[in-house]
């Protein structure tokens, strides 16, 4: 069961960068949110927003830490409850991880020039969640996720 949930949740969270598309197509909504919505939403609104945030920490070329977002992420495909026990800001957290990495695939894969190809998936979010305590830009993560 267990398992069946964590590919449930792969397919969902990182099938959309296949298509080369972001997931979240826009952010606006989420602007004029105030405390008492957070109580309504559901774990996927909650792991859309963090990836809502994660895309604003990246175009704003802001250093964040990528391997704490990443870190809850393992943690979670590795609860015997998986996302029944999920917390709101675990869910936020783990949309963050997603929505940079894919940011990230989606923006410099198969780039022109510099970069040729870059991870995703469980391989990707190793990459982030192995750095501890360390805080990445835009440029940094894509040197670290992407590789000539």
């Amino acid at each position: 069961m267990k398992f069946a949930i964590s590919i449930f949740l792969l397919l969902t969270l990182f099938a959309p960068s296949v298509s080369g598309k972001l997931r979240i197509q826009g952010c606006d909504n989420l602007e004029t949110l105030d405390a008492q919505h957070f109580v309504l939403f559901n774990k996927k609104e909650l792991i859309e927003l963090g990836e809502c945030l994660a895309l604003e920490v990246l175009k704003g070329n802001n250093a964040y830490d990528w391997g704490n977002t990443c870190r809850e992420y393992i943690e979670d495909e590795q609860a015997i409850l998986g996302t029944l026990v999920l917390s709101k800001l675990e869910a936020i957290q783990i949309g963050q991880c997603v929505g940079a990495i894919n940011y990230i695939y989606v923006r410099y894969h198969k780039e022109e020039g510099q970069f040729a190809s870059c991870f995703k998936g469980k391989k990707a979010v190793q990459l982030l969640a192995d750095l501890r305590g360390d805080s990445l830009n835009k440029r940094e993560l894509k040197t670290l996720l992407c590789r000539r």
